[in-house]
């Protein structure tokens, strides 16, 4: 026995947290030419996750704005509250009941919209909790079997539980669409709240009724346990070939295996996930440094407050989470500004205490410590909302060798996919091609030639460093399309490996 067992203390536990892998798509059906479904991948800065599905209803204009509102509005009382999970969710969606319900009274065109809403959300640890209101439904794949988490809000639903017909009769029943409950339709949402259990390897389906209801168990369970990417793009085909008669999303989310967590300088837990690849972190530190020590030299003696020099760090608000729904595009969904971090000693003159940069000058003149250094340059250049982990964060900066100064990856980045855009809008094969695809002409014909108005949106939610000459890329592509009279719309979430060459980046391959 060990002297911590033997004094009766608990044994020390190491933080840890459970990457979460989400792919989400959505389309407007075969006899729709509107999609008013809506859904929204969000985290906040600990490392909490939440999905949510909403099914808009309620004519032309108003079930898209419904859902939009929806969805909108539980992401900012998700990332704005640090109730439990199960508060923040129900708060949130009582929230946007309200919401929809003013916008609905100040312009007749969107009287009596509402909308369905499925949510699941994640503890750092992959802990988990789901909550809905109406027919969109949760799902929860284990070992391979399907297990439906949610029970409809429906009359027809409800005549089953009461055993008034059977499953079956349900099916084809002419009232099956008839909700109990919905968001934005009355006073007072009645949300239903469940916590459910979670573990590594399960996977998640949230999904509109334009999906189960056209697909059975069987079928969503078989396509569910393959490739998550390739899953959803079959399940919806396969909806469509049952008719297609709504909208239909998907999102589907992989629990992987919990690990450890890196401690920031407060001792609070975050994912061991940031934007800025850790290897730039020394080498950023060393330029602060040698430009404060030129700062200091030239600064005009015996005026202690004489006018800085330029900033030292031009700190951008990193891009936000965004709803997905159609219509609006995506940009038009509303984004948090993040909010810059603020240096301040009690020697920096307070005209300038509210810029990140000036403070971090008068950080290092009082204390020029090279690892605080490092510690006050990451903390303003990393974003602070984690997000879906590519690579784990290097505790050890020591043994990080400083490397050369390099173009900005990022814009890098930024031009591949602009590259990419380009090459698949106007079905340039040869561009296509130099960008390192290897995708075959005919099937490059295929893929894109025989789509009327084709549009792919490519837009970079987050990028690390896969090794001395590779990028790990995480994109959410748009397509949007016409086919057989009706417009299309697919958005998908891509992960791809880039490789740094003289000519640029090149497509790699898949980052698993």
């Amino acid at each position: 026995m060990d002297d911590q067992a033997e004094s009766g203390a608990p044994a020390p536990v190491t933080p840890e947290f459970c990457p979460i892998e989400v792919i989400g798509q959505t389309d407007v059906g075969c006899r729709r030419t509107e999609n008013q479904d809506a859904f929204a991948d969000f985290q906040d800065e600990l490392g909490y996750r939440l999905l949510v599905v909403a099914d808009g209803m309620g004519g032309h204009q108003g079930g898209a704005t419904a859902s939009r509102i929806c969805v909108e509005t539980l992401g900012e009382a998700f990332r704005a509250s640090s109730e439990p999970l199960p508060d923040r969710i129900r708060c949130g969606l009582e929230r946007a009941n309200e919401q929809i319900l003013e916008v609905a009274a100040s312009d007749s065109r969107l009287e009596g919209m509402g909308t369905t809403a499925v949510v699941l959300a994640f503890t750092p640890r992959g802990e988990a909790v789901v909550a809905w209101v109406g027919d969109s439904r949760a799902y929860r794949l284990r070992e391979g079997q399907l297990e439906q988490l949610t029970e409809d809000h429906s009359l027809v639903a409800e005549m089953v539980r009461q055993g008034m017909i059977s499953p079956e009769e349900a099916v084809g029943h002419p009232r099956r669409n008839e909700l109990l409950r919905s968001v934005g339709v009355h006073s007072g949402a009645e949300v239903e709240v469940r916590r459910i259990d979670a573990r590594p390897g399960d996977r998640f389906l949230l999904c509109s009724d334009g999906l189960c209801g056209e697909l059975p168990a069987a079928a969503i369970a078989e396509e569910l346990a393959g490739d998550p990417v390739e899953a959803a793009a079959v399940l919806i085909e396969k909806a469509n070939r049952s008719g297609g008669p709504d909208n239909i999303t998907v999102q589907i989310a992989t629990l992987g295996e919990r690990r450890p967590l890196v401690l920031a300088s407060d001792d609070t837990p975050r994912p061991a996930n940031r934007r800025v690849p850790p290897a730039l972190w020394p080498a950023v530190a060393a330029g602060l440094a040698l430009l404060l020590v030129g700062w200091i030299v030239a600064r005009p003696s015996g005026d202690e407050h004489s006018p800085p020099s330029p900033s030292l760090v031009e700190r951008v608000p990193p891009a936000q989470p965004e709803a997905h729904s159609s219509p609006p595009p995506r940009e038009t969904l509303a984004e948090e500004a993040a909010a810059p971090t603020e240096l301040s000693t009690e020697a920096t003159p307070p005209a300038l205490e509210t810029t990140p940069a000036l403070a971090l000058e008068a950080d290092l003149a009082v204390e020029p410590d090279p690892e605080q250094a490092v510690e006050i340059a990451t903390s303003l250049a990393i974003d602070p909302k984690p997000s879906t982990e590519i690579a784990p964060l290097e505790a050890d900066l020591e043994a990080i060798e400083v490397p050369a100064l390099e173009p900005d990856p990022e814009r890098a980045i930024e031009a591949f996919l602009e590259s990419w855009s380009r090459a698949a809008t106007a079905r340039d094969y040869s561009l296509y091609e130099r960008l390192g695809f290897e995708l075959s002409e005919a099937a490059f014909a295929e893929k894109y030639g025989e789509r009327r108005a084709l549009e792919l949106r490519l837009v970079l939610f987050e990028w690390n460093r896969d090794g001395p000459d590779r990028l790990a890329v995480r994109v959410q592509a748009t397509t949007a399309y016409e086919e057989g009279g009706l417009s299309r719309r697919i958005e998908e979430e891509r992960k791809l490996l880039l490789r740094e060459t003289e000519a640029g980046l090149r497509y790699a391959g898949r980052w698993e």
